[in-house]
């Protein structure tokens, strides 16, 4: 859902909630958003978690870890919904609130029935494309037992909390001296070159599963001197695969490389990213006017065959402020 203009969101969203369809709406977004994060669990609308009542929505681990999910859309309904959550046995339990821009009574109806809320979400977050990135951190957050923050919170909470934050605050300390500023450096157009672009391209593609920057960082480091190797690939006529475990094991490889590597290695491999880089390649390459290499499925011929022959005639993308180079 585009929500730049804040009023047509508000419109829209009454407008559903009239229909009453927001539920199913919200849900279905919901489950959308759990796969990109969670993509062995199981999300399940209108179960019967409770004796004679259902939740709006649970994710299922395969450990038998449970995720419950109640909407909150209707100040009158706050009671009945806050009911179903107390009652669900589910190791998290999370709500879902109706924002205030749209009905202020709802919040202030929660907050007033349950001043010890359960962990929740604004509506918008949910529903709104340009928000999905922080929506899926705070899922992480609320949802992964291992994540640090929520490690934290019941240490900072207890008895030893003060001295605890007292000697993480030494930590952070040295942590942001070793690591320096945060500020990120800033790009010039004379630096932007066709390589940095794709790069960059390919961490937002990432960005969209979800995955923190915090994560990609080094992975991006690598890209910018690896992805030359991967633009010859794909002159080639090659698909060309980038797989990573953002732990330090990342390669760019033809199909057949790729075919090869799952075969002879696939037994006792950590998991890994696997992403398509040629509508990256291709999207740079039109950027820069050079005509898109059509794929040649050629599998069972590595790119060496043919990298003598088409190389010299392919010129890389040149950076913003140069003038494409037409091919020889």
């Amino acid at each position: 859902m585009d929500c730049k203009d804040i009023g047509k969101y508000i419109t829209s969203i009454q407008k559903i909630k009239r229909k009453k369809e927001l539920h199913a709406l919200v849900e279905t977004r919901l489950k959308e958003l759990l796969s990109k994060i969670y993509p062995e669990s199981y999300p399940v609308s209108e179960v019967s978690g409770v004796l004679g009542g259902r939740n709006d929505l649970i994710l299922f681990s395969f450990t038998g870890r449970r995720v419950v999910f109640e909407l909150f859309f209707s100040p009158s309904q706050v009671s009945q919904d806050l009911r179903l959550l107390e009652l669900s046995s589910a190791e998290v339990k999370i709500a879902i609130l109706l924002d205030d821009r749209v009905n202020p009574k709802l919040s202030t109806e929660y907050f007033r029935k349950k001043p010890e809320a359960f962990p929740y979400l604004w509506l918008k977050w949910v529903m709104c494309e340009d928000d999905e990135m922080l929506c899926l951190q705070r899922l992480r957050e609320l949802i992964d037992e291992n994540s640090v923050i929520v490690q934290l919170r019941p240490l900072l909470a207890g008895p030893a909390g003060e001295s605890i934050e007292k000697l993480f605050k030494k930590q952070i300390k040295m942590i942001k001296e070793k690591i320096g500023p945060e500020t990120p450096p800033k790009l010039k157009n004379e630096n932007l070159t066709g390589y940095r672009i794709a790069s960059l391209l390919v961490i937002q593609e990432l960005q969209k599963m979800g995955i923190p920057s915090e994560r990609l960082r080094f992975l991006y480091a690598w890209l910018e001197k690896a992805i030359p190797y991967g633009f010859e690939v794909a002159a080639c006529g090659f698909e060309v695969y980038l797989m990573t475990n953002l732990n330090g094991r990342n390669a760019i490889w033809s199909v057949g490389d790729f075919a090869d590597d799952l075969i002879m290695c696939g037994e006792g491999r950590t998991p890994n990213i696997v992403l398509c880089l040629n509508p990256i390649i291709d999207k740079v390459n039109a950027a820069f006017g050079f005509e898109k290499k059509e794929i040649q499925y050629h599998f069972f011929h590595t790119y060496q065959e043919f990298i003598e022959k088409i190389i010299p005639k392919f010129k890389v993308p040149p950076s913003p402020s140069s003038p494409p180079q037409p091919a020889a």
